[in-house]
């Protein structure tokens, strides 16, 4: 098939204004709009939508035609028959979007660009779909790896050439797909999860909010779990701000004594492992540590030579005690000597009830939230979850080291959105996953990270007792500092706009399906710096599985039907039923 952009019986007309986005063109008769057939290609480079080659000495472009109309001198005498004669006096004027451009010895060779335009006069000719194939393919080219994995995605809308997109391309640099609920978002995301699965020897874990991708689970290369059925989320592994966010301390009165319970008990924990003797005297028969009366210094040298190991980020005590360790706190500072009636500040003092009242909500929220049948299989408190619940932590290691498991599915479905439950899991999931990123984990074998329906777990705030705002951050730090140690986030969600700005503009390829909604299409163009507003205003009319596809590492944007995933996910909506006689 020729691939010669640049084809007399492919002629529309002569460029006859420039800007630094678009051309306009000027068409010498409406004829040339017509369809015609070349060598069995069905050719209608002058309608919207279509792509057209202009011709130049040194460069040619590919432009998209954005907008078509006839002079305003034209328009009175305008009928259907007179548009349609081959001898048409009618001449319109098409504006097309600047996509690229390419050297003209070798129109292979393309690539994007601010700094060459189109001169006027330039000619301006309808492109074949064997070009377009062309252009697609040297995106794939460009990405250098030894052996390109690929996406077969579907095919372009204006004329039906097989889109195979390079996954280095895609994800590389993070991915957002995005769309209306019903737009075909969810099969994108089965079509991108299989491809990762056939075309790559990487591994994915995918956050599932709504169960949607359990119809994977028949692929033998992958893991699912159930949050709190099957997994839990160890509470030893959460932060200490994770723990916070579940307890909700007022500022004043209760977060001080909870961090230094926190403190004590990590350090009866820890003098424990290190079987160190000397604050024998201290633990009480519950394991608390005493503080009334007791003397300071032994448990002050302790802590000091353990400080990085009692101060770091991790809930490493035994949280069925913290309670009774919050009521060991609420002491005075300093003891009275009653001979002297001077305080001694080297010991610690009496009982003090006024403190220990200030505690009782707090304590009434840490009961309640170890007696939760729920919120125990989350975190595994009371640790006695069966056999058959695993550590995520563990989860994550076994599925690293297995070569033979390749998506491990995390399916949320079942997990309660109270206390903001779900939330901190998926948070402190992401936290590890960060975490291990920083270290160089993924460094040889990047890990891909696919969250569905994001706008549930990003950008989220909660709120303490005292109303001050605390936010879970670790999805956004993913996609902030993590792309380089080889951590790639794939973020799905049908409300853009709930996504900040900032978080969104990290992310190097976008698929955009159907968006009505003024102010998510203005956040996909703000965050966007890969497509134009020429190109964004195809959304509004995108149908059912089309999606408009750009990104740094992709010579021009496309808009593409998506073909049908192996794996349908589980989105149907479920239908009212008929009514029954009798």
């Amino acid at each position: 098939m020729n691939r010669n952009p640049f084809n007399a019986t492919r002629f529309l007309g002569y460029v006859n204004e420039v800007t630094p986005q678009k051309v306009s063109i000027h068409i010498p008769s409406a004829w040339l709009l017509s369809q015609f057939r070349i060598e069995g290609e069905t050719i209608s480079g002058g309608n919207v939508g279509e792509y057209v080659a202009i011709e130049g000495e040194r460069y040619g472009f590919v432009a998209k035609i954005s907008s078509l109309k006839l002079p305003d001198s034209e328009r009175k005498a305008l009928s259907e028959k007179a548009v349609n004669d081959e001898g048409s006096q009618f001449h319109p004027i098409a504006e097309a979007e600047l996509l690229m451009s390419f050297k003209m010895a070798d129109p292979q060779a393309v690539e994007k660009t601010a700094s060459r335009f189109p001169e006027i006069g330039s000619r301006v000719y309808a492109v074949s779909a064997a070009y377009i194939q062309m252009v697609l393919s040297a995106d794939n080219r460009r990405m250098v790896v030894t052996k390109m994995p690929v996406v077969q995605l579907g095919g372009l809308v204006s004329n039906g050439v097989p889109c195979n997109l390079s996954l280095n391309a895609l994800f590389g640099r993070h991915c957002a797909v995005i769309g209306t609920t019903g737009s075909g978002k969810s099969h994108t995301v089965s079509k991108l999860l299989y491809a990762l699965v056939e075309e790559t020897g990487n591994k994915i874990v995918i956050l599932d909010p709504t169960g949607e991708y359990s119809t994977f689970d028949d692929n033998v290369a992958v893991e699912s779990r159930i949050m709190g059925q099957t997994c839990h989320f160890p509470y030893r592994q959460l932060s200490i701000a994770d723990l916070f966010y579940l307890l909700r301390p007022t500022a004043q009165s209760q977060r001080p004594i909870l961090a230094q319970a926190i403190r004590s008990l990590k350090t009866v924990a820890l003098a424990k492992r290190q079987g160190d003797k000397t604050l024998d005297s201290y633990i009480d028969e519950q394991g608390c540590l005493k503080k009334m009366g007791m003397e300071k210094r032994a448990v002050r040298g302790f802590q000091y030579k353990n400080i990085n190991a009692i101060e770091d980020e991790y809930c490493s005590f035994d949280i069925k005690l913290l309670g009774f360790q919050i009521k060991a706190e609420c002491v005075f500072e300093s003891a009275r000597d009653n001979a002297t009636q001077r305080d001694d500040p080297s010991r610690w003092g009496g009982f003090d009830v006024r403190m220990n009242d200030y505690q009782a909500s707090l304590k009434l929220r840490i009961q309640e939230l170890l007696a939760s049948n729920e919120f125990n299989a989350l975190f595994n408190f009371k640790g006695d979850q069966p056999e058959t619940s695993i550590s995520a932590v563990d989860l994550f290691k076994g599925f690293l080291a297995d070569k033979n498991k390749r998506v491990l599915r995390l399916d949320f479905s079942q997990t309660s959105s109270s206390f903001s439950a779900r939330e901190i899991v998926a948070n402190a999931i992401a936290k590890f996953l960060y975490n291990q990123a920083k270290n160089k984990d993924y460094l040889k074998s990047p890990l891909v990270l696919i969250l569905d329906e994001a706008h549930l777990f990003v950008n989220k705030r909660l709120l303490d007792a005292d109303q001050n705002v605390i936010p879970l951050d670790a999805f956004d730090l993913i996609a902030k500092e993590c792309r380089k140690f080889g951590l790639f986030l794939c973020l799905s969600t049908q409300m853009p706009r709930d996504i900040p700005v900032g978080t969104l503009s990290q992310m190097g390829a976008f698929i955009v399906h159907r968006l009505i909604n003024e102010q998510d299409r203005r956040t996909v163009e703000m965050a966007c710096s890969s497509a134009s507003k020429v190109a964004l205003e195809y959304l509004p009319a995108l149908g059912p599985g089309e999606a408009l596809i750009t990104g740094v590492e992709f010579a021009m944007p496309l808009v593409v039907k998506v073909s049908m995933p192996r794996y349908r996910p589980n989105s149907a909506t479920p239908q009212l039923s008929v009514k029954q006689e009798g």
